[in-house]
């Protein structure tokens, strides 16, 4: 949602704007679909030589916001997304459930795993604590089971 209120200037919520620009990640969104992005760039006053930029960090955000938590991409994919490492693959729409349209997400269940190609990050299945209270190694234990 940072992601949204930097692109927008702005916070994701005005209502003193029209009904159709109220929430700026919902918007963001028509505008991302129906491939309008140059609205976007003139309303959020981007600058021609940061349009990239700005294009890459509106798909990671809205990678970010899909509903089902399994569909977003892990915190260390989200970097790599936004330093440029990975390519950022087309998001699916994040507000489908609110309008009852139907789950896409359903078709694309994990960025963490599981035939995602573009991932160059090694998956850890075991772990071992070198240092840390007994509190600390119980929670990473429980956690790998």
């Amino acid at each position: 949602m940072l992601l949204f209120e930097i692109i927008g200037r702005r916070k994701n919520m005005d209502v003193t704007l029209g009904d159709s620009q109220q929430w700026f990640p919902k918007w963001a969104w028509e505008r991302y679909e129906r491939k309008q992005l140059k609205d976007l760039m003139i309303a959020s006053a981007v600058e021609e030589n940061d349009q990239k930029v700005v294009k890459r960090m509106l798909k990671v955000a809205l990678c970010c916001v899909q509903y089902r938590p399994e569909t977003r991409p892990m915190m260390s994919i989200v970097v790599k997304m936004l330093e440029g490492a990975l390519e950022v693959p087309e998001p699916l729409n994040p507000f489908a459930h609110l309008f009852n349209e139907p789950d896409e997400s359903l078709a694309r269940l994990a960025w963490n795993g599981g035939g995602s190609d573009w991932s160059s990050s090694p998956v850890v299945t075991k772990s071992t604590v070198v240092m840390g209270t007994r509190l600390m190694r119980r929670d990473i234990t429980m956690a790998s089971e």
